[in-house]
């Protein structure tokens, strides 16, 4: 009955993986034209997949089954699944494809009346999505388990608010100068330094491979498939840097175990212990001045020019000097979590009903103001920054402040065990720190909850002090 099992639950990734596929492809290079067909094949996957989810023989299939980890993912998936059912999953698949293609149109013309229309059907979906699931306090609790279970609404506030005075605080204070940047590079030649990167920190190319999209991501068809993608507009310094960060994803999307492949479990928990892992490559060990002069290694190798020192020091720089900036994936360590509180203000007042879609862009400049000290010159450069609100279920965005104190909290645990950065940055070689990570993190693929992780991992609950330490030791002006 297992197999049996088992090869239902197959079939159902399968379908998954050709969905991610094809969502791949239409964002590089899927004539214009073609939207309309993809959004309907994209719905009728979706909508196979759903079927195949809420099917008496998946339950019978389930009922025989015996009590383990991944298929309780399995029954968790299908109990959703039951939940939305009346189309309400194809419903979004196919408007955030439409709205995802209305959301490119919108950014280049900074014109957000373009994307409010396919916008605000997704708010009511999100909202129907809420009501539907239920929940015990506040309707953003039900979005922000959307994908896993997740924190409450109440502990994400929390959260945020032990950081929030601090993070406006550090912003002020953080020493800004103007360090090289904008530096231009071929794509060609990025995708080679992209390359680079990846086999220093351990990425397997016979399961993996780089690229362009419009926003950069990492597309993770299953543990054999996970495609790493910077923005299509990517200077030098950028590319580099959002390439260490969905680095992290794809190696945690590769590193679940082979036990689990084949079933729902076999993907990174996501979205919370995935950004654990993409700041944990970014920020812990991306932006420290040693692996900056590897960083600088690999730059002399593929544009010459400099030596890997100056590489090094100027790269350094402009992770952490850089000013302030309106672009959220090109912000600074600090004011990055800013970002992070802005979007989630407006999300809640949204799914509320206390702000209009039409008049987002007016509500996300007054934040900017008080977060990040400045109003952005136009909406390309505000609100329409980022694709999550039409791809993804509102509360997506906490996880990246979520995977920021989760990060640091897996660090300190991991030095503390024996297994140095340090010595890992200076043998150019991190083979230990991916192996910690493979038995700590990544293994139990979607089997644990980021709670429950970081409880079995560090023996505490998330839980910000490391991250406050990690930036005071980083940025001794903010003290």
């Amino acid at each position: 009955m297992t197999d049996a099992l088992r090869s239902y639950l197959q079939e159902i990734e399968d379908l998954k993986a050709i969905r991610e596929r094809i969502w791949l492809d239409q964002q590089q290079g899927m004539p214009p034209g073609a939207i309309a067909d993809r959004t309907r094949q994209i719905g009728i996957i979706a909508g196979m997949v759903q079927d195949r989810l809420t099917s008496p023989e998946l339950g019978r299939l389930l009922d025989a089954a015996p009590d383990e980890s991944w298929v309780g993912v399995a029954r968790r998936d299908r109990e959703r699944a039951l939940r939305m059912q009346g189309g309400l999953w194809r419903r979004f698949q196919e408007t955030s494809s439409d709205a995802f293609d209305a959301w490119v149109r919108a950014r280049d013309g900074s014109d957000w009346s373009i994307v409010q229309p396919g916008l605000e059907k997704l708010v009511g979906i999100y909202r129907e999505y809420a009501e539907t699931v239920g929940y015990d306090e506040h309707p953003m609790d039900a979005l922000l388990s959307v994908y896993e279970p997740g924190p409450t609404h109440a502990e994400i506030t929390s959260v945020f608010d032990s950081l929030r005075d601090f993070l406006i605080h550090a912003r002020a204070r953080r020493v800004v100068d103007a360090p090289t940047s904008a530096i231009p590079v071929e794509r060609h030649v990025l995708v080679e330094i992209m390359r680079a990167i990846g086999r220093l920190i351990g990425f397997d190319f016979q399961r993996g491979d780089v690229g362009y999209t419009p926003h950069g991501y990492t597309s993770i068809a299953g543990p054999r498939d996970a495609r790493v993608t910077v923005a299509t507009n990517s200077n030098l310094f950028q590319g580099v840097l959002i390439a260490i960060h969905e680095y992290g994803h794809a190696l945690y999307g590769l590193g679940v175990s082979e036990e689990l492949w084949g079933t729902p479990a076999q993907h990174g928990s996501m979205p919370y212990i995935q950004e654990s892992q993409s700041k944990f490559w970014e920020n812990i060990v991306g932006r420290r001045e040693d692996f900056s002069v590897r960083i600088g290694e690999i730059l002399t190798d593929h544009v010459g020019e400099w030596e890997p020192e100056r590489w090094g020091a100027a790269f350094h720089g402009w992770v952490t000097r850089s000013p302030a900036n309106p672009i959220r994936i090109h912000a600074d360590e600090i004011s990055f979590n800013l970002h992070i509180m802005l979007r989630y203000e407006l999300e809640t007042q949204l799914i509320e009903g206390k702000l209009a879609v039409a008049d987002v862009p007016d509500a996300w400049n007054a934040l900017s103001e008080h977060y990040l000290g400045f109003v952005p010159e136009n909406e390309r450069l505000g609100c329409l920054q980022d694709p999550h609100w039409v791809t993804r279920f509102f509360g997506l965005f906490t996880a990246y402040i979520v995977g920021n104190v989760s990060s640091a909290q897996l660090a300190a645990t991991m030095e503390s065990q024996g297994t140095s950065i340090t010595d890992a940055v200076a043998r150019a070689d991190f083979n230990e720190v991916l192996g910690w990570l493979r038995r700590n993190v990544h293994a139990p693929g979607r089997t644990v909850t980021v709670q429950e992780m970081l409880r079995n991992v560090t023996g505490k609950p998330l839980d910000a002090t490391h991250y406050l330490e990690h930036l005071r030791s980083r940025y001794r002006e903010i003290a």
